[in-house]
């Protein structure tokens, strides 16, 4: 009997291995599908101010404020936001959402960045404009694209070196991304309505997409151009939408646990508890009688 119950508590040892390494197991697949189901579910937004007659702002995503001293001629960075719908409110520094001056719903998909504009006059209109980004590079090459935010210079191309890059690009428009190999460059916009040029310099690196944003010039100094140029350099993503750094940490860490069937965990526990016990009763066992002898 003895022998019977040492093969019993060996056996008995080996299936609790087995179950504690297959509980191991299903715990860290159920934290990577949690941690990818959380991924798949953001969307990511970065702001530019294009309006000259708004002034300073603040902005509110879904009347919690999401930004304060806003600047015109400002860019953000990407902001991890929920996919889903959500109401974008810009209003005067200080002023409180009540007060907004501009407001728009947002329809963002999970996966997906954004560049969201606010622009036009009190002349004009005040207005949200919302683009959908794709940053993906790849094969070394920088990745530009050009928006014109400047109303009243009318249908601009643009041009490096005499080399026409984008035809006919509107008012309140993002042109096509262009792939270009990595270096320096002066891009020129000329405006045939308004008989207009200016220019501006860019030093392109591998792996990056960025944007130029044209916008009203305001108290440059400059008597000859009517536009200001704003930069934006981000690190692009090969095979995903990149947003200048791994866009999926943020949405990672405010990942709430996944939760398991009542069935999976209900059955787990029983045959790791029955199994605890069996090892527990053969211990005692082989113990009393040990004594005996």
């Amino acid at each position: 009997m003895l022998k019977i119950h040492l093969v019993l508590t060996a056996i008995g040892r080996r299936v609790l291995l087995v179950l504690s390494m297959l509980v191991l197991t299903v715990a860290l697949f159920a934290g990577m599908q949690g941690r990818a189901a959380a991924a798949d579910s953001w969307s990511f937004v970065r702001i530019f101010h294009a309006s000259p007659d708004i002034g300073t702002v603040d902005v509110f995503m879904d009347g919690k404020k999401l930004l304060s001293n806003f600047q015109y001629g400002t860019v953000t960075a990407y902001t991890p936001v929920a996919a889903g719908m959500h109401t974008l409110q810009l209003a005067a520094i200080g002023t409180g959402v009540n007060a907004a001056v501009l407001t728009q719903t947002l329809a963002l998909q999970a996966g997906t960045p954004y560049t969201v504009v606010a622009l036009g006059t009190k002349a004009t209109g005040l207005s949200l404009h919302i683009f959908a980004d794709n940053n993906q590079v790849a094969s070394n090459l920088a990745r530009v694209r050009f928006y014109d935010m400047s109303p009243g210079t009318g249908v601009v191309d643009v041009s490096e070196q005499g080399n026409m890059l984008i035809n006919g690009l509107a008012y309140a428009q993002a042109s096509n991304y262009v792939n270009i190999p990595p270096g320096s460059y002066t891009f020129t916009f000329t405006s045939s309505q308004e008989n207009m040029s200016a220019s501006v310099s860019v030093q392109l690196n591998a792996w990056t997409v960025t944007g130029i944003f044209a916008i009203n010039a305001l108290n440059n100094g400059n008597t000859d151009s009517q536009l200001q140029f704003v930069q934006s350099q981000i690190t692009g993503m090969p095979g995903m939408p990149g947003t200048g750094s791994d866009p999926y940490v943020a949405a990672e860490q405010t990942s709430l646990p996944i939760s398991w069937p009542p069935v999976i965990l209900l059955a787990l526990c029983s045959a790791s508890a029955g199994t605890i016990a069996f090892f527990c009763r053969a211990r005692g066992k082989r113990h009393t009688e040990e004594t005996h002898v």
